[in-house]
């Protein structure tokens, strides 16, 4: 299945849609995403391994600025958050794998006592 849509600006939200279509219908079970124009670096590309699900399983990226051709990035041990959303804890890389504990998950912030904007706050950006 290959998708060669142009779309100016958000083109990966168009791609995305048209590759989860791809998958429901049997078409195929990987993606590759390949940057033709814009953003830093043009032809980077990014190959999505998803399961049945469509959730991704692991993705490989080949990118200009890493000389590693093909690294390997997965997701395991997926588990589905109060609120509905679903996260991997388990992060796998040739590297160095990452483990999330204490994962927490609900409605709205409100629900952890938090308001305002998080990222926000993170980036010293908060209104005093």
């Amino acid at each position: 299945y290959i998708d060669g849509t142009m779309t100016g600006g958000s083109s990966f939200e168009f791609h995305v849609q048209h590759a989860a279509a791809a998958i429901r219908e049997g078409l195929c079970d990987t993606v590759l995403v390949t940057y033709g124009s814009g953003g830093r670096t043009p032809g980077d590309s990014y190959l999505w391994h998803l399961d049945a699900d469509g959730r991704p399983t692991a993705w490989q990226l080949w990118v200009k600025i890493l000389p590693l051709h093909g690294l390997r990035f997965g997701w395991e041990d997926w588990q589905q958050l109060p609120g509905g959303a679903w996260l991997s804890s388990t992060r796998t890389t040739k590297l160095k794998d990452l483990h999330l504990t204490d994962i927490k998950g609900d409605q709205d912030l409100s629900d952890f006592g938090r308001t305002g904007d998080p990222f926000l706050e993170m980036a010293g950006w908060m209104p005093k």
